[in-house]
């Protein structure tokens, strides 16, 4: 069936913001083309390994759908029609969230390359944690030598090369391209400075944000578990569950959660009538247990996030807020509309940061979960009057 491009242009201009926009073309493009690739194959998770005969299949779909015909010229990794590029994503190209999520991207097909082409499966299957750490060392050694060059060098990772006075540092980011990519990664350069062209090709940025962020977390997790008797370490469960977009360098996934304990029941009692799906395992996740399917929250996410918000900041969660955001968006999914959607770590980290799209209080789930909260803007506006 072909795509209804009218329909997918209006969507499109109601989005306003560039990750919206990536991200509703994406699903669109993962539900019209890509899963059907996956039933065909029997393919797991949301990468897809190329072969010449997945590649003609691809081939074959995108022109039933109508993105492979001489009026619809693709651009991009995911196929946007020229004409529609144009008019939705093209004055986006200079703003750094398009830079990070096409970077988010394309580093998660060269993530899967590091994986298929070490043997991290063999290694976890056998429950070989010395293994894994021969190459967890190889990656921090990196790391270290980075650093070390930064100082010992003084490389200046906000250097442009526009300025001909430098040549020494022109010299220095030409010979360490690597360690200068890592090192502005780390430092979150690429937050404020967008990167020409990274819609349309590999760069030495993605493949060290593969590396040395995804694969590392990855690697760093999988020890974890394996050193941690009775924990769950299945990896191809990890991969399948674990969309890029949802990707946090810090953490690649969060299996533990700390709530004090004379709170448990009482959660697990309240929450329980908010869960369509994995009620019986419900229980065991707040006691910090690792769970074999993520639960699905019947209601918009915001609801499930207000919850965890109103209990970390009455300290009864002892962990800090980039690790709830993770373990919510490792262990949730949401039903909204009638349809069963990935939290989004972007959306539950701004709540939880910065009390956004925080419900009205009659929409508030767990009322006898009764804990003060005062929201961002209260705060703010009380900051402001002393």
């Amino acid at each position: 069936m072909k795509l209804n491009f009218k329909k997918i242009e209006t969507a499109l201009s109601d989005i306003k913001d560039i990750e919206g926009r990536l991200d509703y073309w994406y699903t669109l493009i993962d539900e019209k083309i890509y899963q059907k690739v996956r039933l065909e194959f029997g393919l797991k998770g949301d990468y897809i390994h190329l072969n010449w005969k997945i590649n003609n299949r691809l081939k074959e779909i995108r022109k039933d759908v109508g993105l492979f015909e001489n009026s619809k010229n693709v651009l991009t990794s995911i196929f946007i029609p020229e004409d529609i590029y144009n008019k939705y994503f093209i004055e986006f190209e200079s703003d750094p969230k398009y830079t990070m999520w096409f970077l988010k991207e394309h580093s998660k097909i060269l993530f899967y390359y590091l994986y298929s082409s070490k043997d991290i499966g063999e290694a976890i299957e056998r429950k070989d944690a010395n293994h894994l750490k021969i190459f967890l060392k190889e990656l921090i050694d990196f790391e270290v030598q980075a650093e070390n060059y930064r100082t010992n060098y003084k490389i200046n990772i906000y250097y442009s090369g526009e300025n001909t006075s430098h040549d020494r540092q022109a010299e220095l980011h030409y010979r360490f391209k690597k360690e200068i990519e890592y090192l502005r990664l780390k430092n979150g350069y690429y937050e404020n400075h967008p990167i020409k062209n990274v819609h349309t090709s590999n760069n030495h940025t993605e493949e060290v944000f593969a590396k040395y962020f995804l694969f590392k977390a990855f690697i760093e997790e999988n020890i974890n578990r394996l050193e941690n008797v009775g924990r769950k370490s299945e990896v191809l469960v990890q991969i399948a569950d674990s969309p890029i977009r949802e990707f946090n360098p810090k953490a690649l996934r969060s299996p533990e959660i700390s709530i004090l304990q004379e709170i448990v029941k009482e959660l697990t009692q309240s929450l329980s009538h908010h869960i369509i799906s994995g009620k019986e395992m419900l229980e065991n996740l707040l006691n910090g247990e690792v769970i074999e399917e993520k639960l699905v929250f019947n209601g918009y996410q915001n609801r499930l996030v207000e919850l965890f918000l109103r209990l970390k900041y009455n300290n009864k969660i002892s962990v800090d807020k980039t690790e709830i955001a993770n373990w919510l968006v490792d262990n949730f999914k949401y039903k909204s509309k009638n349809v069963i959607k990935d939290m989004n770590f972007e959306s539950v980290i701004s709540i939880l940061n910065k009390g956004r799209s925080i419900p009205r209080e009659h929409n508030i789930i767990c009322p006898s979960i009764n804990f003060p909260y005062e929201n961002y803007r209260e705060k703010k506006r009380k900051n402001s009057q002393k």
